[in-house]
């Protein structure tokens, strides 16, 4: 029989591989761009330099900003069950479904040109 500890436990465990991924998927992205912006730099090709290294920044901050509102959105989704025994599965689903949204994202918003994130 499965309680809702294990359930709990499980979507636990879900999450922090799906967190997992998505940390590898941003790092490899900052690392693309950074490769790009070493290689304009190596060039002076100074446009493509500013372009790589805005794009850098605007990636970290939309990471910041998007970690404070994925907390604040599942918060929020398990205020409703505060006090319930389904709050940490409730919690824990959201944080699996935004954190996979967010892959998505990433992965359309860098994986262009034929550029693969690994």
């Amino acid at each position: 029989m499965t309680t809702m500890a294990d359930l709990d436990v499980c979507s636990a465990e879900e999450f922090k591989k799906d967190d997992m991924d998505l940390n590898h998927l941003y790092r490899s992205a900052l690392v693309t761009l950074e490769h790009e912006l070493d290689d304009a730099l190596k060039r002076s090709a100074k446009d493509e330099a500013g372009y790589a290294n805005n794009a850098i920044n605007d990636l970290k901050s939309a990471q910041e900003a998007w970690v404070k509102y994925r907390d604040l959105e599942c918060r929020a989704a398990g205020q409703q069950y505060e006090g319930g025994t389904i709050q940490p599965l409730v919690v824990n689903q959201c944080l699996m479904l935004v954190t996979m949204h967010r892959i998505e994202e990433i992965q359309q918003a860098y994986e262009i040109g034929g550029r693969k994130l690994e």
